[in-house]
């Protein structure tokens, strides 16, 4: 799993990755770490929640249970509520803890990001902000250099985790 790039449909909340599809039945080898914590000879089934701050993982939370017994409908349900109560502290205290320095956008980057991020052209945006599209592609340029992003999409992304 690339914890960058966490499918939509698995933030935030419980998911049982193995009833979910996103793991087949040989995902714990016999040499898998927590077959050897747990015993050797028990098949686990996990349920997790990955908690993320954009696409990114910041905290994951999971809960092993024997494959022969699997998780009651009782236990489902709370772990579920505890999955969707944990979710927004996680990702608050990610924040806080982020030692990476936030890089402020001039007004002009935002509003050119800000369309970017709705799939406007340079052509497009240009025309919106009564500018060059020369001007809108420097600026571009320039938010891709600070940014790191190869791309729209990534720069995007990165706008959206706070810059």
């Amino acid at each position: 799993m690339n914890i960058d790039r966490v499918p939509l449909w698995q933030r935030d909340r419980w998911v049982e990755p193995m009833h979910a599809g996103v793991h087949g039945p040989d995902y714990f080898s016999a040499r898998h770490p927590i077959r050897r914590l747990l015993g050797a000879r028990m098949q686990p089934d996990y349920g997790r929640i990955m908690v993320c701050r954009g696409r990114r993982m910041v905290a994951w939370l999971g809960v092993y249970v024997d494959a022969r017994r699997g998780f009651r409908p009782t236990e489902r349900a709370a772990l579920v509520e505890v999955s969707a109560q944990l979710a927004l502290p996680l990702r608050m205290a990610a924040v806080l803890d982020d030692d990476t320095p936030s890089i402020e956008l001039a007004p002009r980057q935002r509003h050119i990001v800000s369309r970017v991020a709705l799939g406007w052209s340079n052509k497009r945006i240009a025309r919106d902000l009564e500018i060059s599209p020369a001007t809108v592609k420097t600026i571009l340029e320039r938010l891709f250099r600070t940014s790191g992003a190869a791309n729209r999409t990534a720069l995007v992304e990165w706008w959206g985790r706070g810059g």
